[in-house]
């Protein structure tokens, strides 16, 4: 996937983007990414679950805090299928000191669950950073008010059988369509 990715850039001649092989998460060392088991192998995840096989390779990580230290950004598009929150833990920081941040971001109850996290403590911490959360709904391509009693109503939309949904958070209401 990195080396796609390394294409990818190369490809389409983009001098803005800094490429790294590390996970990000709260703490700095070495995690475990499960290989994904679909024939695009795309779904690598710190979660050992059903998308994944029993093989993993050992990943450096990184805090973002540390990484973009003195910085700070204005848009954060995360599907790393469950290891969102650890990541957010990893950014408290950064995501206080930009204060129009905005993040599109996978959410995923079942991954959160196998990593011992209620989904409602995810979003709770991201209410706890200063963000509204909107489910976007991506069948009507529009922002929608996302109420976690109703997140079993979410992940049914969209394709048959899904598990997860993808949310926007904005430190301010936005009305802007994904």
């Amino acid at each position: 996937n990195f080396s796609l990715l390394k294409k990818n850039v190369e490809a389409n001649g983009y001098k803005n983007v800094v490429v790294e092989q590390k996970a990000v998460a709260d703490q700095k060392g070495k995690i475990k990414l499960y290989l994904g088991n679909d024939e695009r192998n795309t779904e690598h995840s710190i979660v050992r679950n059903r998308d994944t096989t029993e093989q993993y390779f050992e990943v450096d990580s990184v805090i973002l805090d540390d990484y973009f230290k003195d910085k700070s950004v204005d848009f954060i598009k995360m599907d790393i299928e469950g290891a969102e929150h650890y990541a957010v833990l990893g950014m408290q920081k950064l995501l206080k000191g930009s204060k129009n941040v905005k993040m599109a971001l996978e959410f995923t109850p079942p991954f959160l669950k196998g990593l011992g996290i209620a989904p409602e403590e995810h979003l709770h911490l991201l209410q706890g950073l200063g963000f509204t959360i909107s489910n976007i709904n991506e069948q009507n391509k529009i922002l929608e008010d996302f109420e976690p009693e109703r997140i079993p109503i979410y992940l049914r939309r969209g394709w048959e059988g899904s598990i997860s949904t993808n949310i926007w958070c904005s430190k301010e209401r936005s009305k802007i369509s994904p």
